[in-house]
């Protein structure tokens, strides 16, 4: 017996075609399948997430383990500091706001500050690509 799986665009769910025939296989709330379980069956794979992008982007420019690492925490906290907001929703007002708010409420080092600094200006220039970051760099309070 020969199996294709095809997820028709308007369908709820995965179809299966089994020997000429087509089957519906409808994803129900009793029987919920992840949809990246779905997609791997089915031979379609989900765009990478942001941060798994910026991961693979690190290791392609050769950064450290302990960089990268870094990196992804500062801009974990970045995001999450706003609400879980994507980046190319906020800019330098809101950078501003982050550095201030690890400088004032954290206490954090200027290093530190400056590290984290460094991480979300990587992810703009990285993927955003948004000339805003020119004058946080100029304005931040490091």
């Amino acid at each position: 017996m020969v199996e294709d799986v095809v997820k028709p665009p308007e369908s709820g769910g995965i179809v299966v075609k089994k020997d000429n025939l087509i089957l519906p296989f409808p994803v129900t709330a009793e029987k919920k399948l992840q949809q990246t379980e779905l997609h791997a069956y089915a031979g379609v794979s989900s765009p990478p997430r942001l941060l798994d992008q910026v991961c693979n982007l690190l290791r392609a420019k050769h950064y450290s383990y302990k960089t990268e690492k870094a990196y992804l925490f500062w801009m974990k906290r970045y995001i999450l500091f706003h609400r879980k907001r994507h980046p190319a929703e906020i800019g330098a007002p809101e950078i501003e706001q982050f550095l201030t708010h690890l400088a004032v409420t954290e206490h954090v080092a200027a290093s530190t500050q400056n590290q984290a600094l460094c991480a979300i200006v990587f992810l703009y220039k990285a993927y955003i690509n948004r000339s805003a970051l020119r004058n946080t760099a100029q304005t931040s309070s490091i």
